[in-house]
């Protein structure tokens, strides 16, 4: 499971959202984070992927998990590889990619995987978010965490 300790997180500001605090979540746990629009919740996911430069602490995640931030990046590259990113694309095979799409209601795309383009441009927020939806659909990992990663979907 996911296991932090003595986690603190700072704001650039230098103010302090969370001080030596612990968190174990296990297998089949469920947990939904709220509170109102900039208290921290973005700010404890990125530190407990590990991308948060003002965080401190230990930080344990499960083998194969996969984080879905609220605007995920997208390459300027063919549909193939911002699909398959951070992985190489040759690891999937065509239907494998396309099917991922279809399950993550993209099928308008599955024709598309070698169109180079600027996918966060091109595609509305809500496709940007089942593309999003289409990495966990082709990888599978065992944890998910997501961040709003449904907030644009109609």
């Amino acid at each position: 499971g996911l296991q932090a300790s003595e986690l603190n997180l700072d704001l650039p500001t230098g103010d302090r959202l969370l001080a030596h605090t612990a968190l174990q979540v296990q297998a089949g746990d469920s947990i939904l984070l709220s509170g109102p629009s900039g208290s921290g919740k973005s700010t404890l996911f990125r530190a407990l992927a590990g991308i948060w430069p003002l965080a401190s602490g230990r930080v344990a995640l499960p083998a194969s998990s996969m984080f879905i931030p609220q605007r995920p990046y997208f390459p300027n590259a063919p549909l193939r590889d911002a699909l398959a990113y951070p992985e190489p694309a040759t690891k999937y095979d065509d239907e494998t990619l396309r099917q991922a799409l279809r399950d993550a209601l993209l099928p308008q795309l599955v024709d598309q995987l070698d169109v180079t383009d600027a996918w966060s441009q091109k595609l509305s927020g809500g496709e940007q978010q089942r593309l999003a939806l289409a990495r966990v659909f082709l990888k599978k990992p065992t944890w998910i965490f997501a961040d709003e990663a449904t907030s644009a979907l109609d």
